[in-house]
């Protein structure tokens, strides 16, 4: 199942951050195809996490991604980590 609210929540935070000169941070279109499939993936929770209304989680827990030098991958990275630090209120997520 794609959950279209958390692929776009998780591509706007990033938007709403700066980079260190004070510009706003921009996807590029790679990265947000990256971020919207990793976190838009969702299944049903089971045992422990699973409650009566049929909680989703995210299918993924772990991203490799692979790009050649001077792409963005650093910031990108730098993003996700706030990202799951500020906002991502998923249980080891």
């Amino acid at each position: 199942m794609f959950d279209e609210e958390a692929a776009s929540f998780v591509c706007d935070f990033i938007e709403c951050l700066q980079c260190s000169s004070g510009t706003p941070f921009r996807l590029m279109d790679w990265q947000r195809d990256a971020v919207r499939e990793f976190y838009g993936q969702m299944i049903r929770a089971e045992g422990e996490e699973a409650d009566a209304a049929g909680k989703y989680i995210r299918r993924y827990q772990y991203l490799y991604l692979e790009i050649a030098k001077k792409n963005g991958k650093s910031e990108l990275a730098a993003a996700l980590g706030v990202y799951h630090l500020f906002a991502d209120g998923e249980v080891n997520g």
